[in-house]
């Protein structure tokens, strides 16, 4: 965290431009669940669960050494905060519990959030075995209704027609149905979107420097 207030401080001194490529934010699914919240066409957002799940990373060995990949936490953890702090503000209490698996790196970590008049739960976890896919998703409770949705890839072949659902919505009252997610590639979106802001000379009110370094609090304060 002192890092990247550092890091804030000497772009704003400099006049540089800062980005932190949280790409949740550029994700269909979740641009959409987005404007839900804001616009409120479910009534107000009440409560919200995510979670990130995968086996623990082989490919670095560096995943093993917490000072350097920070575990579940900033890995896995930090996108989903920064996706809830994005629909919901900014948490005024965080309670986190973490489980280390015994005989490896490998650890899972539960973090609820306060927000006002909301909470979040958001769960991250390298604890899953090698044959299981990455898996990842949210649901969030409105006053009437919710939305969810959900993806696993990693290839499994158990899971090959299992790959996910689309983003759908719960009416009270209504039928479910699937909410429109259109959208180009989200890293493709959120490159295109750092050059504009590059040849404007305009910071970025999606992905600021001030959300990236918000996320990364919260994320000291769960750990």
């Amino acid at each position: 965290v002192a890092e990247g207030r550092k890091a804030v401080a000497l772009a704003q001194i400099s006049n540089r431009l800062l980005f932190v490529a949280h790409v949740l934010r550029f994700w269909p699914e979740s641009v959409a669940a987005h404007d839900q919240v804001l616009k409120q066409h479910l009534g107000k957002a009440l409560g919200a669960s995510t979670y990130r799940l995968s086996a623990f990373p082989e490919w670095g060995t560096w995943f093993a050494d917490r000072s350097q990949s920070g575990g579940a936490i900033l890995d896995l953890q930090i996108h989903d905060i920064d996706f809830v702090n994005w629909c919901l503000g900014r948490p005024t209490k965080v309670f986190s519990q973490r489980i280390d698996h015994p005989r490896s790196a490998a650890d899972e970590v539960h973090t609820v959030l306060t927000y006002p008049g909301a909470k979040a739960e958001v769960v991250a976890s390298y604890l899953l075995p090698d044959s299981y896919p990455f898996t990842a998703g949210f649901r969030i409770a409105f006053e009437n209704g919710a939305i969810e949705y959900g993806m696993r890839s990693a290839g499994v072949e158990l899971f090959a027609d299992q790959v996910g659902h689309a983003l759908t919505s719960f009416p009270s009252g209504g039928i479910a149905a699937p909410l429109d997610a259109p959208g180009e590639d989200p890293y493709a979106a959120e490159l295109r979107h750092v050059i504009d802001c590059v040849r404007t000379r305009e910071a970025s009110g999606v992905i600021s420097a001030k959300a990236g370094l918000e996320a990364l609090e919260v994320c000291e304060a769960s750990a």
